[in-house]
C-alpha cells in the first residue's frame, strides 16, 4: 500500500510501483468534464495504480488535466496555469501504452 492506494487489488504489488513506466507515476492529474470511455471512478483508480495522484482541483501543483465532454472552470484554470491538457483519447492512448519493465 502506498497513499492509502492498495495496488495488490488490480495485480500490482507495492514493489511493482518503482518499474513501472507511466506518464501518469508521480504526477498530479484532474479529470473534468463528462467521460465516455471510462468511469471517473475507473479512470481514477487506474491511474493511481499507475503511480499518479487523483485530485478534484486544479492548481500550480497539477502536471495534468484530463478534459472530457462539457469541461468548465477546471479547464479554463488549466489553461490560465499552462498545465497540460489531455483529450480522454490521450488518456486511453497513455493507459494503452503504459507497462512493467
Amino acid at each position: 500500500k502506498q497513499a492509502g492506494v492498495n495496488f495488490e487489488y488490480k495485480g500490482i504489488r507495492s514493489s511493482q510501483i518503482e518499474t513501472i513506466e507511466s506518464p501518469f507515476k508521480e504526477k498530479t492529474v484532474v479529470l473534468t468534464g463528462k467521460l465516455t470511455r471510462f468511469t471517473r471512478e475507473e479512470a481514477k483508480e487506474t491511474i493511481e495504480n499507475l503511480g499518479g495522484k487523483v485530485t478534484g482541483s486544479v492548481s500550480k501543483k497539477t502536471d495534468i488535466v484530463v478534459a472530457g465532454e462539457d469541461a468548465g472552470s477546471k479547464l479554463t484554470k488549466a489553461q490560465e496555469l499552462g498545465i497540460d491538457v489531455w483529450s480522454e483519447e490521450k488518456m486511453a492512448e497513455a493507459l494503452a501504452d503504459s507497462h512493467f519493465n
